[in-house]
């Protein structure tokens, strides 16, 4: 059996390109994002009904969570498994997860979301990116889930007795090798310099050894959410700007000031649990 390890993160987190690196060898498996999945088609979805959105969930087989969990089970006997995913709505399942699982979450600071989110749809078409972000701020952004629902699966997974790895996106961006390799041996997988290339995909192109709901890069066609990931070539050593160095007299007052500091509220007692690299 091969090893399965949750990489838990958040919109804009830089978690694409990890995932990209960690799934960049052979008999390895990558999903992205099965459980949101899960809730934005299944029953009781804030979106259903919206003729845009079911435009996009049409012709998917069947992204329950049971379901997509004896997907896993059944990929791992052959390949290790990692899967990246949002917090709001699979702290609701980690019950049903495997207790052998091995569990990193990969955080960024609220005002580096923030700002890439509002960078990114101020390039898409005007409609669009207001009716995301606002679905956004109502759902997940002004009420702190993205944040508090990771911290909630990690005190649940401590909880059972496991130890989660907390790793910051500063410290992957500046040391993404280290950062790569420190998840490898917590998890028990395997290591290579060569995970930190890639092959560029075109927009729109998911790896092929990555299962995805084809809704996906419908999605990513409009607002090129994971774009750059798929069309680098790889990850080398970076940094973020210095947060007093964001042009914070360009963002509205209303995301400055009420949706940011609500949304990271929990930051803090995240990073406390990071570790250093």
């Amino acid at each position: 059996m091969g090893k399965l390890v949750f990489v838990w993160v958040l919109p804009r987190g830089r978690s694409t390109a990890l995932l990209r690196a960690l799934t960049n060898k052979p008999n390895t498996k990558g999903y992205f994002e099965p459980i949101t999945y899960s809730f934005y088609s299944g029953p009781g979805s804030p979106i259903q009904g919206n003729p845009v959105a079911d435009a996009f969930f049409e012709n998917e087989p069947d992204w329950s969570v049971e379901n997509v969990l004896a997907r896993i089970q059944e990929d791992l006997k052959t390949n290790d498994v990692i899967v990246k995913d949002f917090g709001w709505h699979a702290i609701n399942f980690i019950d049903k997860l495997p207790e052998d699982a091995k569990h990193v979450f990969l955080i960024r600071h609220p005002a580096y979301v923030g700002v890439s989110v509002l960078n990114l749809m101020s390039k898409a078409e005007p409609g669009a990116a207001k009716a995301f972000l606002d679905f956004c701020v109502q759902a997940y952004t002004a009420n702190g889930a993205i944040y508090s629902s990771l911290l909630g699966i990690y005190q649940q997974l401590a909880a059972r007795g496991q130890q989660p790895l907390v790793i910051d996106s500063t410290s992957f961006v500046s040391k993404p090798k280290e950062s790569i390799a420190k998840i490898s041996e917590y998890a028990g997988l395997e290591f290579s310099e060569s995970q930190l290339t890639w092959e560029s995909l075109e927009a729109g192109k998911y790896p092929d050894n990555w299962v995805y709901p084809r809704s996906f890069p419908k999605f990513d066609r409009i607002f090129n959410w994971v774009t750059a990931a798929m069309t680098s070539t790889g990850i080398s050593a970076n940094s973020e700007i210095p947060l007093d160095a964001i042009p914070w007299d360009q963002i509205e007052d209303y995301w400055k000031n009420d949706v940011l500091p609500k949304m990271g509220e929990k930051y803090p007692d995240l990073k406390k649990l990071a570790v250093d690299i």
